[in-house]
């Protein structure tokens, strides 16, 4: 119980950076404390929402697939191309497209290689 109050605790927390580690650590394990990646993709720092969509995928979290729909919409494409890799993780092939148009039509370099990374 204790590790869930610090994992809770960090992923409320001021610091970004601690907010994307505690999403890290959750990323091998299982059980209910990864419910709370759901929330970590309403962060308003984007490097936590795009690390919460990608665990989301790794972990193939079903239960958070409304969550990561509601991603695919994100003002930063960097989020949307994670929640797009999330889709595919929980069985929508068809999103391999996005990551496929990301690479070959995005001018930005972010993107393409956030997209040929995932």
């Amino acid at each position: 119980m204790e590790a869930y109050k610090i994992i809770n605790e960090s992923l409320s927390s001021d610091n970004p950076v601690i907010r994307v580690n505690a999403i890290e650590f959750l990323l091998p394990r299982n059980g209910k404390i990864i419910c709370l990646l759901s929330k970590a993709l309403q962060d308003p720092y984007v490097p936590v929402r795009f690390a919460a969509a990608v665990a989301i995928g790794e972990m193939q979290y079903t239960p958070a697939a409304n969550a990561i729909n509601q991603s695919l919409r994100d003002r930063d494409p960097n989020v949307a191309i994670a929640a797009s890799y999330a889709m595919i993780r929980l069985d929508y092939p068809e999103y391999i497209q996005v990551l496929r148009d990301s690479i070959i039509n995005s001018n930005n370099k972010t993107i393409k290689a956030n997209s040929a990374l995932l």
